[in-house]
């Protein structure tokens, strides 16, 4: 499953929808902090990841939190 698949999936779970639009705003598209905050919780465990809220100074689309953990997967895998 790739990042942007477990992103829209956990999403999906947390809301009545599973459309969303991969390149808006997560905010603008009605989540809210604490969706977010069980969103990135959710993420650590899948992809056993450290990360925490400040993976949204990148942008906080699905696009944009989505190559912010790739990242994050490559630099930990690498240290």
């Amino acid at each position: 499953m790739t990042i942007i698949h477990a992103i829209e999936k956990i999403l999906a779970d947390l809301v009545d929808t599973s459309v969303f639009d991969p390149h808006a705003d997560l905010f603008e598209q009605g989540i809210n902090s604490l969706q977010i905050a069980i969103l990135i919780d959710e993420l650590n465990k899948r992809f056993n990841l450290s990360a925490s809220l400040d993976v949204l100074t990148e942008g906080a689309s699905i696009t944009a939190l989505a190559a912010t953990l790739s990242r994050k997967i490559t630099l930990e895998n690498i240290g």
